[in-house]
């Protein structure tokens, strides 16, 4: 029951179909990722070269007619898994490409002598030169000294263990009658009745084997009844059901359990995993790849990861009757804004980059939650803020370099009202020199959305025609331009409902 029933039943495919899925899918052979490649093949080889052969149920050419000279003729004799053969005639030498990849153990031999060759760059293919004149070149998997000691070790256990298995009944029995023989009468019978049968240690091990044997053919018929089975569009699994169509190809049908929040590193990234389940609606045509992406307020992206094929699995080859579950690995950049945004998915063509729309609103992507970003921690030692604005808006520092202004804010309960916030530059006789008005982080955090408790790092670039002397900070209702009323840290009210900061030259 560690291996539940294929997602794709394959049936038993033959080398013709595992070249067109190999075409189709853009996959490496059978495997997802080419983690069977030997480590000579950087590159793989195009999969459509042998494909007419396999199609047309021939022996495939392996020697690559590329590098063949015209007049030169190539006649497969023999073909196995493990050897290829041919009768070359040629009238002049050329440098035979054979398209097989080289793995340890290959040993090429022209004319029954063995020939030396080469592993051609990137790709791993197997290389010779071929005199003129006529010759037998044969291609053979040979075993290498890791195999035959492998080999040698198998043997040898299964020896052994046959050797203990007849020889351990025989030494029991001898043992035994060998104490009776000394014994007492009542005594001999009594151990006459105990004596081991070599016949019961082989009916014992006979058993076994059937039980194993039974167990094994059983297993799978009796998969189901021990085994959870999920509706497609109901996934067990899932920490929420959903049920969000991509057009009519593909249906959200589940997503687990998304993370509240996530606290930026000083540098480097944040990663958080989005586990998705998907269906397919119908048998489908096309190949569609998914993404997640990491909106800002403005709707703008900010972090996205696609997957060309969910889990390595092309969707042509997805089952309608089957769901899929897609864990999705979203890196997040150490230097984005720590505001709340916004985790969309959605699904599109890989080939055309056409986003399927959402049914029935149109759109081309669901939201599937919010994620907050949090800072990394703050060394912030504050006894008292520098100023709190209305209901418990507090500034708790306050600080220019060259021209560049940083603030940090502070709110247990966020107000509900768009207010804005300024900071005004001013000479050294109070005249306004340049301003700066919005909300933290170029507008994207405006206050209603502050994370309660959250320490807000609010950096400001001013550009002054004069030379700045202090800094007037509040804020205010834009609709009405009318300010929020302001205290400093012992309490008292501030002229203008503004604090101000002396700019230190």
């Amino acid at each position: 029951y560690l291996y539940p029933s294929q997602f794709i039943s394959w049936g038993t495919p033959t080398p013709a179909d595992a070249f067109r899925y190999e075409v189709v899918s853009g996959a490496i052979g059978t495997t997802s990722t080419g983690e069977f490649l030997p480590r000579w093949a950087q590159q793989h080889p195009e999969p459509d070269t042998l494909q007419p052969d396999y199609e047309a149920g021939r022996p495939p050419q392996k020697i690559d007619p590329a590098a063949v000279p015209p007049e030169a003729r190539i006649d497969i004799t023999d073909h196995l898994a493990e050897s290829d053969a041919w009768q070359i005639d040629t009238p002049a030498s050329f440098t035979a490409t054979i398209r097989t990849l080289y793995w340890p153990g290959w040993q090429l031999y022209l004319n029954d002598q063995p020939i030396p060759f080469s592993i051609t760059l990137n790709i791993g293919l197997i290389q010779t030169s071929i005199p003129v004149g006529q010759h037998r070149l044969t291609l053979q998997l040979e075993s290498t000294p890791l195999r035959t000691i492998g080999l040698w070790l198998t043997l040898l256990t299964g020896l052994t263990l046959a050797t203990m298995i007849v020889v351990s009944p025989l030494r029991s029995v001898i043992g035994s009658r060998r104490s009776t023989m000394s014994a007492q009468p009542s005594v001999v019978n009594r151990q006459l009745t105990h004596l081991p049968s070599p016949i019961s240690h082989l009916q014992l091990f006979l058993l076994t084997t059937a039980l194993l044997i039974a167990l094994f053919v059983l297993s799978r018929p009796l998969a189901p009844l021990f085994t959870l089975q999920s509706d497609p569009d109901l996934p067990q699994p899932a920490d929420r059901q959903l049920h969000v169509d991509f057009g009519d190809q593909i249906r959200l049908v589940g997503i687990d359990h998304l993370p509240e929040a996530v606290q930026l590193p000083a540098e480097g990234e944040a990663v958080i995993t989005a586990v998705l389940y998907w269906r397919a609606q119908q048998d489908l045509d096309a190949n569609y790849s998914v993404f997640l992406h990491l909106d800002a307020p403005d709707g703008r992206t900010m972090a996205t990861v696609d997957e060309v094929s969910p889990e390595d699995i092309p969707t042509r080859n997805w089952p309608p009757g089957l769901y899929l579950r897609n864990p999705l690995h979203l890196k997040i950049p150490a230097t984005l804004p720590p505001i709340r945004y916004t985790l969309t998915t959605g699904v599109y063509r890989r080939d055309t980059g056409e986003r399927l729309p959402v049914v029935p609103d149109g759109g081309t992507t669901f939201t599937l939650g919010s994620l907050w970003l949090e800072p990394p921690p703050l060394a912030l030692n504050v006894r008292q803020p520098v100023a709190t604005f209305g209901e418990g808006i507090r500034l708790l520092q306050a600080t220019m370099t060259d021209n560049t202004v940083n603030l940090v804010w502070q709110a247990d309960h966020p107000p509900a009202e768009n207010y804005s916030i300024f900071v005004h530059a001013l000479d050294a006789e109070g005249q306004l020199v340049t301003q700066s008005d919005g909300v933290p982080y170029d507008g994207l955090y405006p206050l209603p959305q502050w994370r309660p408790g959250q320490l807000i790092q609010d950096q400001r670039i001013l550009d002054p025609n004069g030379k700045i002397s202090q800094l007037a900070i509040g804020i205010y209702d834009p609709a009405t331009g009318q300010r929020l009323p302001a205290v400093d840290g012992e309490g008292q009210p501030l002229t203008d409902n503004s604090v101000i900061i002396t700019v230190t030259p």
